[in-house]
């Protein structure tokens, strides 16, 4: 009984360290994602990922922060460009390849 309680403890625990070592993205991840996020708009996803980031940006170095920041901009003005410009195959493209891991 002792050894099937304490695989259970075990199991459990190493699953809890897997999930927390999951959430935390790595920095250059985490700046892409902040791209992805430019790409996304007001769209669902977007709002999902912002969530992620949020959480993420905690105990970030500042340059990390500021990087990120910068290319979410990058993002934002593709999207706005390609909006004006009427062809959208370009941000899909990227959010089909780029950002497909970041799409919850």
């Amino acid at each position: 009984m002792r050894i099937l309680t304490a695989a259970i403890i075990l199991a459990t625990s190493a699953s809890t360290i897997a999930f927390a070592a999951e959430a935390r993205l790595p920095d250059a991840d985490y700046i892409q994602a902040s791209h992805c996020r430019g790409l996304m708009g007001d769209s669902e996803a977007g709002a999902k990922l912002e969530a992620a980031l949020k959480d993420n940006t905690v105990g970030r170095a500042d340059f990390i922060v500021s990087r990120a920041t910068r290319e979410r901009g990058k993002g934002q003005r593709a999207l706005r460009e390609a909006t004006k410009s009427g062809d959208l195959s370009s941000v899909q493209r990227v959010l089909a390849s780029d950002c497909a891991a970041f799409k919850s």
